[in-house]
């Protein structure tokens, strides 16, 4: 069972130098999580831990390259303008 989730996003994706950051989501069920994502985020992932600290990322993310490309595993943002 799901104990704690956390959102971990960027504002500089597909940069040479993207940086990560994390903030708690909330658990509002066993079957759903609730996330605001901060203003300027570009990708993101949802990161599903238990109780035993077993991690799992939504989507699953692939191993990371050193390419200035943005990541095909994470979720991009697109924006409604």
């Amino acid at each position: 069972m799901v104990d704690r989730v956390q959102l971990i996003y960027t504002t500089n994706g597909g940069e040479f130098q993207e940086e990560w950051s994390q903030i708690p989501a909330t658990l509002l069920s066993e079957r759903k999580i609730s996330a605001t994502l901060p203003v300027g985020t570009t990708h993101y992932v949802i990161n599903l831990i238990d109780q035993n600290n077993f991690l799992v990322s939504y989507p699953d993310v692939e191993k990371s390259t050193c390419t200035n490309q943005p990541s095909d595993t994470a979720q991009a943002v697109v924006s409604s303008k």
